[in-house]
């Protein structure tokens, strides 16, 4: 009979690995494996996040960040060890790649909404909540895990500051609703900037002159993301519209009209 032993104390095993099977040892490049690399030394820990992180992040590899990781508790850093496999952000300012158009946003959690001029911008990644605008309004935020860096387009990190909060909302452009998060940073002029990630996601077709979005390419999810109307009639119009502009006037199976009207978010 083989005699398992106890790894759980050596420096290489971090504390979320104790009172797992000691004679598994984690897959090369998993973030169990990264997890465990922060405490072989700081050179091999440095060694594994280049191995782990988004390559456009590779700036922010450093001893510093080491510590940094290895000071939050467990199950925090393994979530902030996720967020570096992801692209950096950038925020970009008013060029001839956005356009402004008429949002309402509302809080999640007492339902307040604001009417703001939404900077809808292809430069930019993901959504963003001017920090002032969000203090000012009592907003509810929520601290990230670890502060995250803004670069400029010319990969230099951006003199507004890393981003440290998130609030999540629920935004509507024209008759699309849903939740979304917004990161909070300091952007300028615009109260909120919509990127090029929730553009690539809904694909809506955009006149970059005129200003006029019509959301006619969205994933199927959206279909139930659509605004409550008082008014039979209208929500009947509304219906038949998106029906139309789907090029099917036959409701789908399994697709019933409560399933599209009552948005549940």
């Amino acid at each position: 009979m083989s005699r398992q032993m106890n790894v759980s104390h050596l420096p290489c095993a971090p504390e979320t690995l104790k009172g797992t099977k000691p004679d598994i040892k984690p897959f090369r490049g998993s973030l169990d494996w990264v997890h465990g690399q922060l405490y072989c030394g700081e050179k091999a820990a440095i060694k594994a996040l280049y191995r782990w992180a988004n390559r456009q992040r590779r700036a922010e590899l450093t001893s510093n960040l080491v510590e940094e990781l290895k000071a939050l508790k467990p199950e925090v850093l393994r979530e902030a060890l996720r967020e570096l496999k992801k692209p950096r952000r950038w925020i970009c300012r008013i060029d001839q790649n956005s356009i402004m158009v008429p949002t309402v946003i509302q809080t999640l959690d007492d339902r307040r909404t604001f009417d703001v001029d939404g900077l809808l911008d292809c430069g930019a990644t993901g959504g963003y909540i001017d920090e002032g605008f969000a203090r000012a309004k009592g907003l509810n935020l929520e601290r990230l895990p670890r502060a995250i860096p803004v670069y400029n387009a010319d990969g230099t990190f951006n003199e507004g500051g890393p981003i440290r909060y998130v609030v999540h909302l629920r935004i509507q452009i024209r008759d699309h609703v849903e939740n979304y998060p917004f990161a909070v940073a300091n952007t300028g002029k615009s109260q909120l900037i919509i990127g090029y990630d929730w553009l690539r996601k809904h694909n809506p077709m955009v006149d970059w002159q005129t200003g006029l979005i019509v959301f006619n390419r969205c994933p199927p999810v959206c279909h139930r993301n659509v605004p409550h109307f008082k008014d039979p009639d209208e929500r009947k119009e509304e219906m038949e519209r998106r029906r139309k502009n789907r090029g099917c006037m036959k409701e789908e199976k399994g697709w019933k009209e409560k399933d599209v009207w009552n948005y549940e978010g």
